[in-house]
């Protein structure tokens, strides 16, 4: 403490300065550089915390643009299968050059394996009624393709014509 002008003064030290001793006599008193390696230590992690977040949004936001984009085609594709027969014919190569341009993005036609739905890459649009038991629940057609992305995750699912099974009247099942 300092006397000025007969007054008692304290001396005031610079904000931290607290901190950083407390921090260096956790390390050995006066061991002042151990405490900086850890201090840098520490920054150098979340900095490489921050940098792997940074990337994370940006893959995030190319994705989403992408995903737009891709849409775009896909609806432009569906439009060309819905003209009539001469245009489908006469845009056929059309369609191609779309698919192409899908498939160099990352996305693929799903393509169904068997006549089974399945709930992960279809979507029932429409039912149609049937006597065959045996086609109850199976896909009578496909309406729209679906796309899949490079990973194998469901872009947008087919929309298909499932089978279902005539109820009789009068009859429960």
């Amino acid at each position: 403490m300092s006397r000025e002008g007969g007054r008692k003064q304290e001396e005031v030290q610079p904000a931290g300065a607290e901190c950083a001793h407390a921090g260096a006599a956790g390390h050995g008193d006066g061991d002042v550089p151990a405490f900086a390696k850890d201090v840098r230590r520490s920054i150098d992690e979340q900095l490489v915390s921050l940098r792997d977040e940074l990337e994370k949004q940006y893959s995030e936001h190319v994705a989403d643009v992408k995903s737009a984009a891709l849409k775009d085609l896909v609806l432009l594709s569906d439009r060309i299968t819905v003209c009539s027969r001469d245009a489908i014919a006469m845009f056929k190569g059309l369609d191609c050059e779309c698919l192409e341009v899908l498939a160099r993005a990352g996305l693929s036609p799903i393509r169904a394996e068997s006549h089974d739905f399945d709930p992960s890459a279809q979507r029932v649009a429409k039912t149609e009624e049937t006597d065959r038991k045996e086609l109850d629940g199976k896909v009578a057609r496909v309406l729209r393709r679906g796309f899949r992305d490079e990973s194998g995750r469901v872009v947008r699912p087919q929309d298909v014509v499932a089978y279902r099974l005539r109820k009789e009247c009068g009859h429960e099942q």
